[in-house]
């Protein structure tokens, strides 16, 4: 756990304002994706239900969703026993596919991963050789260890 510190603005003249503000910063990695809520494992085993700030938009991040399973962020929790994902950390490697919709846009499938598996079932249904191959080569070009 880090705890920041940030000065408040001035109110009323002055050069800072009241005092120091305190903020916890912690260090942890995303384990679950469920529509814009991540859950987060903190260092200290933790999990905790995190949402992302609007500003990863800003930063020029090109994803439908710029943060995967599996990548290390930090997180400000807040009053009501939830938390804000501030910072993603860099990733090592991450699996993505084009989007349909938005072609310019790409999805982060997951990230930071060290081995993947890949189940195909040989009828009904049946798995494409091209599905096979794509994920092959995505595994490939990230240097991730594939089973199938």
């Amino acid at each position: 756990m880090i705890v920041g510190t940030y000065y408040s603005p001035p109110f009323g003249g002055g050069v800072r304002g009241e005092g120091p503000l305190f903020f916890i910063f912690m260090r942890g990695l995303v384990i679950k994706n469920t529509g814009s809520w991540y859950t987060v494992k903190t260092e200290e085993g933790k999990t905790i239900e995190s949402k992302i700030k609007g500003n990863f938009r800003l930063k020029g991040i090109r994803s439908t969703n710029p943060v995967a399973v599996g990548d290390h962020v930090v997180i400000t929790p807040n009053q009501e026993g939830t938390a804000f994902i501030t910072e993603i950390e860099d990733r090592r490697n991450y699996i993505i596919r084009k989007s349909p919709n938005l072609s310019k846009q790409s999805h982060i499938i997951a990230a930071n991963i060290d081995q993947a598996f890949l189940i195909v079932t040989t009828n009904y249904p049946e798995t494409s050789t091209t599905f096979i191959d794509q994920i092959g080569r995505a595994s490939c070009r990230e240097r991730v260890c594939l089973y199938v």
